[in-house]
């Protein structure tokens, strides 16, 4: 006979089976939908939840209470206990795992001290002007400068030269479209819908710049002074790539949706295009020199271009995929008005001229897994790599010289030309906006 108290109720189990499993799934939902992004709410309920449930996990484990507790520490009943509350403890150390976890996610984490001023302006935007770190490049091509982001973490994607001589970028992490002068002065401008995971920029028609939000759901524009106006797509579109066509509609492209859209300058979607290759993974899309929108098949490992009638062709680019792998590429219009893109896992920079002869050239050590080409104001092809360099390829395919960035692990990405002789790019990891100035 078991002792009053001390028996199992199968209703307190059965809400510690319900509550486990809420618990669980939010934790994995949360991990998936919004990674190092989950916003406080949440995880402050995920707390609570977990705490609930932790709470009925003990009175499972001690359905007598204190008593049943003290009880359990003797020797002789350690064995028996163990055996038959073995399931309960080990859920209960998940629980108390998940709940660790939780509050050390609300818990304020101290930023760095940097000697960034901020200023506020009359719109009520942070503007901050950063200390620039300045590092030679090498003895021959010039210099580096680098400016940090002043929102911690803000994970810049992407970044393009307006014609006001700033440079516009996106915070993934940050939420933001953020404005550098070419001094260095940044300001930030808040996306009004949250945690919408802004992405690429281009420059439309209008004067105004368009980004996409791949949780918002949505295409933004921002004018020159701050001004954000936000547009729906259809809701699940995955979009990952954008720019403006040169018929002056703003096309853009979702990864899972396999689908390009055009969007007029008022934000009234005008075409939907589907691409031919079932799951091509794409993610670039640029506007070419012949009329044409172009894009890379990331999984289809094809070359696309779309008229602006909305037809598709592709070309089959030479090396073939590593099986089950997506290889990456980004792709911009050459001086030579070819285009030119990368391809990430081989190791190559490949050539498609408008009529779709593809030419590719191995990229040699150091450095592997090319990305973002530029046609820089040398007549070069410069792309980045995985080894911190920025590197250097003219239009007949010969490699020249590199450009070591001296921030460890800095992974620099989305090159762009700016004013006198200079190439802007973003660093993720670093969350930095660097420049170099060439000596070129």
């Amino acid at each position: 006979m078991g002792k009053p108290g001390n028996q199992f109720s199968p209703r307190l189990a059965w809400f510690f089976a319900i509550f486990f499993i809420l618990v669980v799934g939010t934790q994995i939902f949360l991990g998936l939908e919004y990674n190092s992004t989950t916003p406080p709410e949440l995880t402050v309920f995920n707390g609570l939840m977990t705490l609930i449930t932790l709470t009925l996990a003990l009175f499972q484990i001690f359905p007598g209470g204190m008593t049943s507790f003290f009880l359990s520490l003797f020797p002789p009943d350690l064995r028996k206990f163990l055996r038959q509350r073995l399931l309960s403890i080990v859920f209960s150390l998940i629980l108390i795992t998940s709940l660790l976890f939780n509050i050390y996610l609300v818990i304020p984490k101290p930023q760095t001290e940097t000697n960034n001023k901020a200023t506020p302006t009359s719109s009520g935007i942070s503007t901050i002007t950063p200390k620039a770190t300045s590092s030679p490049t090498s003895s021959t091509t010039g210099s580096l400068r680098e400016f940090q982001i002043p929102t911690p973490d803000s994970r810049p994607v992407a970044i393009i030269k307006r014609s006001d001589g700033n440079f516009w970028f996106t915070e993934e992490h940050g939420n933001k479209i953020g404005r550098i002068t070419p001094q260095g002065t940044i300001d930030e401008f808040v996306i009004p819908t949250p945690n919408c995971i802004p992405g690429g920029l281009t420059l439309g028609p209008d004067g105004n710049l368009w980004f996409y939000e791949n949780k918002g759901d949505k295409i933004g524009r921002i004018t020159p002074q701050g001004q954000i106006t936000e547009f729906p797509v259809p809701s699940g579109s995955d979009l990952v790539g954008i720019t403006t066509g040169p018929d002056g509609n703003i096309w853009f492209v979702g990864f899972k949706t396999n689908k390009i859209w055009k969007m007029n300058t008022s934000g009234v979607i005008t075409g939907a295009f589907p691409i031919p290759t079932n799951g091509s993974g794409t993610e670039t899309i640029i506007a070419g020199p012949d009329g044409n929108v172009w894009f890379v098949e990331d999984w289809g490992n094809k070359i696309g271009r779309v008229t602006p009638q909305g037809n598709i062709t592709e070309y089959q680019i030479p090396t073939p995929l590593i099986p089950n792998q997506q290889n990456y590429h980004d792709m911009s219009v050459g001086p030579d008005g070819n285009l030119w893109f990368t391809e990430g896992l081989a190791d190559k920079i490949g050539r498609i001229t408008p009529q779709g002869d593809i030419a590719e050239f191995s990229v040699p050590p150091p450095g592997a897994s090319p990305s973002s080409p530029c046609a820089c104001p040398d007549g070069n092809i410069w792309f980045t790599d995985d080894a911190n360099h920025i590197r250097r390829l003219t239009t007949s395919g010969t490699f020249i010289s590199d450009f070591m960035i001296s921030t460890p692990a800095s992974r620099a990405v989305a090159l762009t030309v700016g004013p006198n002789n200079t190439v802007w790019f973003i660093e993720p990891l670093g969350n930095i906006i660097g420049q170099i100035i060439t000596n070129l």
